[in-house]
């Protein structure tokens, strides 16, 4: 194999500080470990900071078999992986368990990767079953838990062959603490990404910079400027789900319930293009009594084109406690979802400002009913911070919530539908800062929109006025619709 780094040459670059292999056609192996001498070696590569590999078409191992007990890379901060399509994993968990101060990852355009963290050969007994280190995802084959408190950014490209943070993790139940084991690290299986968590899958994205580390169209524009940070699985290769009770177990979950412990500084989670998520966060089987707020540091949550996605919170106890912070919620183009929240959830979003719902064609209400005692619904809903909810392209959303219950938008002073729009409100909304309704209706290619102000201080009564047909829109000439 063709290495870069033979295991001899190692011990010389131990000031090495960054690494940058850029379109090197027959490299095979980055660091080649194997013959190692551990106990005659320091802490190898222990200057380095940066690892940049790019264009490396037979690249299969960055580390390539080396003893367990390996000392070194420890302050590396950086990786990124791009154009190596024969690359089926990042590391294994002996390296995994190195990279303490690991910051960044970015993957992209590895055609060939199955997994971020490989299965490791060896001894069973000697395996690490817990690695500490900052928080990737656990998109591992292995039941390893995982603690990694530093990563902010996770970034994934192209690599279409990438199912889910974890088979493992997510289609077995985690297992029950040993004798020796403490409950804590039990629970602290697969710790991802604390922090921001960057993760874009973008299909055949062909102009990438790496110096601007974005990805353009043909023409130079950005298509996919979904804000800051993104979120990504994709398992196109998955077979559709018919049925969502037979097949309940099998739902591809991003947050399982016994990992939403460890997401705990996780601020902005955006997810696009996964073509087989079906859950964002499966609440069910949380542990209420044992659990501390979750995900209460997340302020945007943004959802897009996930054609099969079935629940944001799916099933999750009444009295669950978490997502107090959430600021900014937007869906769009997610074809399968029904609604974007229930009571339960609704009531925990007391600082939402924003909600943004648009091309989800299946959507029939926004808050969707909920199972359990009647006694114990909620029947007074209040937003007490939303400025703005712009509703478009929802051509099955007939309600706002078919349940008995009030809702209060003490601040909502923005809201923006389509001229197509069918929904009708059942019971009290209280609206009083809002001064009527921006309507968005179609001319061409062009989409301008139309105040209509309230009538009679109602919401329902000016939605029906709309939906009658009642509100003109004015013609646009074609000298005003061009450019």
């Amino acid at each position: 194999m063709c290495s870069l780094f033979p295991y001899y040459l190692i011990q010389s670059l131990e000031n090495l500080e960054i690494l940058y292999a850029f379109s090197c056609d027959s490299l095979e192996v980055i660091f080649e470990l194997e013959g190692l001498n551990v106990e005659e070696s320091n802490y190898i590569f222990n200057n380095l900071t940066e690892l940049i590999l790019f264009s490396l078409p037979k690249l299969l191992h960055i580390w390539k078999k080396g003893p367990r007990d390996i000392k070194g890379f420890n302050n590396l901060r950086f990786l990124e992986v791009w154009g190596c399509d024969s690359l089926k994993y990042l590391f294994t968990p002996s390296i995994a368990k190195l990279l303490v101060k690991l910051e960044e990852i970015h993957v992209g355009h590895c055609l060939e990767m199955e997994e971020i963290i490989g299965k490791e050969s060896g001894d069973e007994e000697k395996r690490d079953h817990v690695i500490a280190f900052p928080q990737v995802k656990s998109l591992c084959s292995e039941a390893h838990s995982f603690d990694w408190p530093s990563i902010k950014k996770i970034n994934l490209y192209d690599s279409i062959k990438l199912k889910t943070f974890g088979a493992e993790l997510i289609t077995r139940a985690p297992q029950e603490p040993s004798a020796g084991s403490s409950s804590t690290s039990a629970r602290e299986s697969s710790r991802l990404f604390n922090r921001c968590l960057e993760l874009s899958c973008i299909p055949r994205c062909k102009n990438y910079n790496p110096d601007q580390g974005n990805c353009n169209s043909s023409s130079g524009e950005n298509k996919h400027n979904f804000n800051k940070y993104q979120v990504t699985l994709t398992n196109q290769d998955e077979p559709n789900v018919s049925s969502e009770t037979e097949n309940q177990t099998k739902m591809c979950s991003l947050f399982p319930y016994y990992l939403i412990q460890s997401l705990k500084n996780l601020e902005i989670l955006e997810a696009k293009y996964c073509y087989s998520l079906e859950v964002i966060f499966e609440l069910e089987g949380l542990n209420v009594e044992e659990s501390n707020y979750i995900f209460n540091n997340l302020t945007v949550l943004g959802l897009q084109d996930l054609p099969k996605l079935l629940h944001i919170w799916k099933k999750g106890p009444r009295d669950i406690k978490g997502f107090n912070n959430l600021r900014l919620l937007k869906v769009e183009n997610c074809f399968s979802l029904k609604c974007l929240f229930t009571p339960s959830i609704a009531k925990l979003l007391v600082k939402l400002e924003e909600i943004d719902v648009g091309g989800c064609h299946e959507m029939e209400e926004i808050i969707g009913k909920e199972s359990g005692d009647e006694e114990k619904r909620d029947h007074v809903i209040a937003f007490p911070q939303v400025k703005y909810l712009k509703l478009q392209n929802l051509p099955k959303l007939e309600c706002f919530c078919n349940e008995v219950i009030s809702f209060e938008w003490p601040s909502l002073e923005n809201m923006t539908v389509d001229e197509g729009i069918k929904m009708f409100v059942s019971t009290s909304m209280k609206t009083p800062k809002l001064k009527g309704v921006h309507i968005k209706y179609y001319v061409g290619s062009n989409f301008p929109t139309k105040f209509q102000p309230m009538i009679g201080g109602n919401l329902n009564t000016t939605i029906q006025h709309i939906i009658k047909g009642k509100v003109n829109f004015p013609e646009i000439s074609q000298s005003s619709t061009s450019p």
